[in-house]
């Protein structure tokens, strides 16, 4: 007879909290107007994906009151159907043994109560008008309205081939700066020339939390009026909040530049004349990983002089359809699967990757994150935990992560987790060295 297993309430307890988090972030994105009936619908299957089935009212009731629901939204419910539905909840939350499943099923009942008219409303007109009317779609900035000239904050110069050096002199001779190039090799090259006071560097070899604290020493020094240069790899275009007065942008996509353009005079404090964003081409070549990307963006800078204007992005976007081919449009068959599934969210991520780049995660024991790693260490498993350490974990390329393993400097968990044993390989400027000390890693 085996024994019976206990999870300890605080896993417990974090396991309902992140459904819930899980459910407000969804209640918060919903657009006003939803129909409240497909609303408690969608939160039902979420609560139904997460429930461990132990349970016969979260494994066979959630799945039938889901699927009452959906005939009730085909416009084939019935009144019958209707009482059907809440004696099969109320049944639920008090029959269920966790919080997903009576708070699942509590929550058909309130929508039930709160919403009346919609739910009769399915019943007797087989769709959601009782409390709806119709709203124009109105454009914010509609063309007649658009003058470049209006939205301009920065402007823009081609310099042509840079040497490192060349580059590295152009930024010192800013007070600050930001320097933004196409890969982690090129930004430690750079950074290797600019003088150590008031240089920063930034790239995915450091752990987000570190870069976070990074980012914070940068916005105050920016604040401030002090020296400030920073070397970055694309990360930084990812909707990070910084404001410099002059951006040097490697030849990349055109909207990569206009993203790289976005940190220079971002909060349009100066006239777009002292806001110089320059594009230049390095002396190495691009990644492959860019090389598309680049070359339809030359395409459009050679026949556009101003990079942010409509002609130019339409003119960028079409030449790299022409060079991808249409099928890239959905090369995974998301819409298709869209199209033909109800809300199929867990195929989707399953297909979809927004960087198709295979790598690992090497979990960095250093301030917060070495307790963290000492819980994983002793066994516990779990999405906060996870959460957690994700701010401590750094992706590698499967060949340097090999060259790590070997070398003895990761510890690999029974959980398959990886954690970083040999800390000098983790400088606190460059972030983690994928080169192990046998040598045996290749850096791209």
């Amino acid at each position: 007879m085996s024994r019976l297993s206990i999870t300890p309430w605080e896993n417990s307890q974090r396991t309902v909290d992140d459904l819930y988090a899980d459910m407000e972030r969804r209640i918060s994105a919903a657009p006003c107007g939803n129909c409240p009936v497909e609303l408690t619908s969608a939160f039902l299957k979420l609560c139904l994906a997460q429930s461990c089935g132990k349970c016969v009212p979260c494994r066979i009731g959630l799945d039938r009151l889901s699927a009452m629901l959906d005939r009730l939204l085909d416009g084939n419910g019935s009144e019958e159907d209707m009482q059907t539905i809440l004696r099969s909840a109320q049944s639920i939350v008090d029959s269920a043994d966790c919080a997903i499943g009576f708070e699942a099923a509590q929550m058909v009942l309130d929508g039930y109560v709160a919403f009346h008219d919609d739910y009769l409303a399915h019943i007797e007109q087989g769709s959601c008008t009782a409390n709806f009317k119709s709203v124009p779609c109105v454009e914010l900035c509609p063309q007649e309205m658009f003058h470049r000239e209006t939205f301009q904050r920065v402007t823009f110069i081609r310099e042509g081939k840079l040497s490192w050096e060349a580059i590295a002199e152009r930024i010192s001779e800013q007070k600050q700066a930001l320097c933004i190039v196409n890969s982690r090799k090129s930004a430690q090259k750079i950074y290797g020339l600019l003088d150590p006071e008031g240089a920063f560097h930034l790239s995915t070899l450091m752990y987000p939390a570190h870069r976070k604290s990074v980012l914070t020493e940068i916005r105050a020094r920016l604040k401030l009026g002090l020296p400030c240069r920073v070397v970055s790899t694309s990360l930084i275009e990812a909707g990070v909040d910084v404001d410099f007065p002059a951006v040097f942008r490697e030849e990349a996509g055109l909207d990569s530049i206009l993203q790289a353009a976005g940190r220079c005079n971002r909060e349009g404090k100066r006239s777009a004349i002292e806001s110089i964003v320059t594009i230049f081409q390095s002396e190495t070549p691009p990644p492959s990983l860019f090389e598309i990307p680049v070359a339809a963006g030359r395409q459009a800078l050679n026949q556009y002089d101003q990079p942010d204007s409509p002609e130019a992005i339409r003119c960028y976007f079409q030449e790299l359809l022409d060079l991808k081919g249409p099928e890239a449009l959905d090369q995974k068959n998301i819409l298709t699967l869209m199209e033909r599934d109800y809300m199929p969210f867990r195929k989707i991520a399953e297909r979809f990757h927004l960087i198709d780049s295979e790598t690992r995660t090497v979990y960095i024991p250093l301030e917060e994150g070495e307790e963290l790693v000492q819980r994983l260490r002793s066994g516990e498993h779990n999405r906060a935990l996870f959460r957690a350490l994700g701010q401590y974990g750094v992706s590698i390329y499967p060949q340097h992560f090999e060259a790590l393993d070997l070398a003895g400097d990761l510890e690999i968990l029974e959980s398959g987790a990886a954690v970083l044993t040999n800390l000098t390989l983790y400088d606190s400027t460059m972030g983690l060295s994928p080169t192990a000390d046998s040598g045996k890693a290749l850096f791209i």
